[in-house]
C-alpha cells in the first residue's frame, strides 16, 4: 500500500509581461498557508501561450497533468480557469482528469466562480466555462 502524501499543486502560468506572476501567487497564500511545505509544489509555465501552445508544449501544466494521473495530487490551487486552457477541448480533457483523480480544486481570483466538484452537474457548468475560455 502507497502511503506516500499526496502533493498540493499551485500552477501559475503568465504569457505576457502584462500579466503578474507574483499577482497569482499572492492570491494562493491564503490556500496554502494551512500545508507544510513540504507537501506543495509550485509550477509555473511563464511566457507560454495557452492559445499558441497544445497542453503537451506547456511544460508545467503537462507536469501537473502527469502528477494527477499518478494520483500524487489531492488539491489544485490556481488562479483561474484561463491559466489552465484557453480551448474548450483542452479544458474538457484535464477537468475529466480531475473528476476521475478526484482531485480538488481552488481558484484563487477574486469575484472567481469556484469549481463545481459533483462530476454529474459539474461537468456541465465547468464545460460551459471551457467553451467561454
Amino acid at each position: 500500500m502507497n502511503d506516500k502524501k499526496k502533493k498540493k499543486v499551485v500552477y501559475t502560468r503568465v504569457s505576457s509581461d502584462q500579466q503578474s506572476l507574483e499577482m497569482q501567487l499572492e492570491a494562493a497564500k491564503p490556500y496554502i498557508k494551512e500545508y507544510n511545505p513540504d507537501e506543495i509544489v509550485r509550477l509555473n509555465d511563464h511566457g507560454v501561450s495557452a492559445l499558441k501552445n497544445k497542453l503537451e508544449q506547456r511544460p508545467a501544466l503537462k507536469e501537473l497533468l502527469d502528477l494527477i494521473r499518478n494520483d500524487e495530487v489531492d488539491t489544485l490551487i490556481d488562479y483561474q480557469r484561463d491559466r489552465l486552457a484557453r480551448e474548450f477541448y483542452e479544458y474538457l480533457e484535464i477537468i475529466l482528469l480531475i473528476y476521475t483523480h478526484k482531485v480538488k480544486v481552488i481558484f484563487t481570483a477574486t469575484g472567481h466562480l469556484p469549481f463545481n466538484h459533483d462530476i454529474e452537474s459539474g461537468i456541465h457548468s465547468e464545460g460551459l466555462f471551457g467553451i467561454l475560455s
